[in-house]
């Protein structure tokens, strides 16, 4: 049906699409922001779910910069925006607060320590085990009580290419990693999760199983909430190590299984 240009219905019809345009520009607009936000190389996203858990999902972090900013960008989440779990105004809350921002801390010393070689004559370290390392779902309870889930968002087009290619590019990038004397198994754990998902093998952390304790559990509140808030506090008030975990096979390492120069390099 044709309208006069200047037909009450044909402004109609021009001011809708015009308005369509609009919000169309405006999405895009959005999301070209929430993507290369202050020239960063990844994407972090961060809410709370129904559990009270904080959930943190990054994107394209692939190098050891992004990773390392990523890990600041959470422990800031953590200690800026209290939950009813993780907070500095209880002990409950600020015990929780000390061990996540523990681990987080121990996840960044054992990713650069496999990307650390000690002599130039070593062999070039393994690339796969420490990204695999970095992009495992982990999930941190408490009491059967999840307070923190870190994972890896693998857009639909991302998981999609994955699943094509994994009849050549599983066996082929397997192949690959074990000639650069890299771990192949890294490799297809992190090829095959981002094909399944976080919900495949996540790796849970039970905060109460005794891998991390304060040290001095006599000391006040505040003394706890203000050690949660440097390095050398937290590294004061809080033991012990990187827990072991499940993944596929019963009593896996941390470093899953490395070659013996990749594990004496995470050592």
């Amino acid at each position: 049906k044709h309208f006069p240009s200047n037909s009450p219905e044909c402004l109609d019809v021009a001011g809708a699409m015009l308005a369509r345009g609009r919000t169309t520009w405006f999405q895009r607009f959005v999301r070209s922001v929430e993507h290369q936000e202050v020239g960063k190389e990844y994407t972090l996203r961060i809410r709370e779910c129904p559990k009270t858990a904080i959930v943190a999902k990054h994107e394209a972090a692939w190098t050891l910069n992004a990773q390392r900013e990523a890990l600041r960008e959470v422990r800031h989440h953590v200690l800026d925006n209290p939950t009813r779990h993780v907070n500095r105004k209880d002990y409950a809350g600020v015990r929780n607060t000390l061990m996540i921002m523990r681990f987080l801390h121990d996840i960044e010393d054992s990713m650069e320590k496999l990307h650390t070689t000690t002599c130039p004559e070593e062999e070039p370290v393994d690339g796969w085990l420490a990204l695999e390392l970095f992009c495992r779902p982990w999930v941190l309870t408490q009491g059967g009580t999840e307070l923190l889930r870190l994972e890896e968002h693998v857009p639909a087009e991302l998981r999609l290419l994955c699943a094509l290619g994994s009849p050549l590019g599983l066996p082929f990038g397997s192949l690959l990693a074990w000639v650069t004397v890299q771990s192949p198994e890294a490799f297809c754990r992190l090829h095959l999760r981002r094909i399944a998902g976080p919900s495949m093998a996540p790796c849970r952390v039970r905060l109460d199983s005794g891998h991390y304790k304060l040290k001095d559990a006599d000391l006040s509140v505040e003394a706890l909430a203000e050690a949660a808030t440097t390095i050398s506090g937290i590294h004061e008030v809080v033991q012990g190590t990187l827990p072991h975990f499940q993944v596929a096979r019963p009593r896996i390492d941390l470093l899953g299984d490395a070659p013996p120069r990749a594990q004496k390099a995470a050592s």
